[in-house]
């Protein structure tokens, strides 16, 4: 089964510096956190990673210092997100 994928509105902007972007499978601009188990940046909402596909192409994110430049602003943020 593939969970369905919402593209945002034309001229959407994220709020990267404060680590929140459009989550494509919650079909909003949502906080992520830090999952220190998986060490790795994700949404509150439905757990999707930085790395998913689709997250990265609704966000434009894909060099590794644009990533790294979210990570580091998730982790800043001071969010949790539990595996």
């Amino acid at each position: 089964m593939q969970a369905n994928v919402c593209a945002p509105e034309e001229g959407f902007s994220a709020n990267k510096k404060k680590g929140e972007a459009w989550c494509p499978y919650c079909a909003g601009k949502l906080p992520f956190g830090w999952d220190s188990v998986l060490k790795t940046a994700r949404c509150t909402g439905c757990k999707c990673s930085v790395k998913d596909f689709y997250f990265r192409k609704y966000n434009d994110l894909w060099g590794e210092s644009s990533i790294n430049a979210f990570i580091c602003a998730v982790k800043k943020s001071g969010l949790k997100v539990n595996s």
